[in-house]
């Protein structure tokens, strides 16, 4: 079942309601935004609403129609779910090979077929060719929805064959509502800066604490640029956070940095409440040096989805992180 609609998927549920009012549904839609927007619940939604026999006005699902009990329990054969197996990383070609042959039936309870991949962008290029062939070649009353935070890697010739429908993060009076609405009041500011404007994540952060934390990483990585702490040390401190978080901060911060140093207004920056302590550390740097440390820090990043020691990757970014300030 999915879950309710939150305040910022209002606006591609709007598109995805006049859709069915204009009686002009896709036959490919491409579900695009950052994981933390949960574009799958609204696929879901949308999804159930077509298969529904009762749809409400504004075509949500009654979720008490045979067809929505079927959903619900996980058996409505006009459903199909395609996601990588949980032993691998991929969809593979069997996955899709073995979906095809249904997908050129009629559906057997209603009015469409649903087929849902996710992630989309996981397709391996022998699973991507096969589904490319249906979609040159779709059959009557089946919608695909692909999910994707990261639809440049789809092969251009799925992509063009997608409407595609663009989930954006909640402006942050918005977000800053709804976390307020959710019982959080302390450290707005901080919660959305390090969920990157993400409330969902926010809230996760706010129940777990974590803003303590990366208030105190942040005035770590502000001691080692003042020569009062070192870098070792502080990776040393950091290791009980996922590696891949730490150098996410780190790149926030890093980003921040350019911004001030280009110029931008401090109200454009991703922590403005920190301007004054990032307007101090930029009289050292030079714009080119921040630039390295920027790509130290993705190669990083990249590095982290295979590499088995992420202290080692945090002390070297923090290690150059200080050689910004020892010329």
């Amino acid at each position: 079942m999915p879950e309710p609609l939150l305040p910022w998927q209002q606006s591609p549920w709007q598109t995805l309601k006049r859709y069915q009012t204009l009686a002009r549904l896709p036959q490919a839609l491409l579900l695009t935004g950052d994981a933390y927007l949960n574009m799958l619940s609204l696929g879901q939604t949308f999804g159930q609403s077509l298969l529904c026999q009762q749809p409400s006005s504004d075509f949500f699902a009654c979720g008490h129609c045979p067809a929505c009990t079927l959903f619900t329990r996980g058996h409505h054969p006009d459903w199909h779910d395609i996601t990588p197996p949980a032993d691998k990383n991929v969809i593979a070609i069997d996955q899709i090979r073995s979906l095809l042959p249904t997908l050129n039936l009629k559906p057997q309870h209603g009015r469409f077929r649903l087929v849902v991949l996710h992630p989309a962008d996981t397709l391996n290029l022998a699973a991507a060719n096969a589904f490319l062939k249906y979609l040159e070649e779709p059959s009557a009353r089946t919608v695909i929805v692909l999910i994707s935070e990261s639809p440049a890697t789809l092969p251009l010739t799925i992509r063009s064959r997608c409407q595609r429908l663009n989930c954006a993060k909640p402006s942050p009076s918005q977000a800053a509502l709804w976390l307020r609405q959710q019982g959080v009041s302390d450290a707005l500011t901080t919660l959305l800066a390090m969920a990157d404007g993400h409330p969902r994540q926010a809230l996760y952060y706010a129940e777990k604490q974590q803003h303590l934390v990366y208030i105190n990483a942040f005035k770590h990585w502000c001691d080692i640029a003042n020569g009062q702490r070192h870098p070792v040390d502080v990776a040393a401190s950091w290791q009980t956070q996922p590696v891949h978080e730490c150098l996410a901060w780190l790149t926030s911060w890093c980003e921040d940095l350019l911004r001030c140093q280009l110029g931008v207004a401090p109200n454009y920056y991703r922590h403005p409440h920190w301007a004054p302590a990032l307007q101090a550390l930029t009289k050292s740097l030079q714009l080119t040096s921040l630039f390295q440390w920027r790509d130290h820090l993705q190669n990083a990043r990249q590095e982290a989805k295979t590499s088995l020691n992420a202290l080692l990757l945090l002390e070297g970014c923090l290690l150059a992180w200080q050689q910004l300030f020892t010329h």
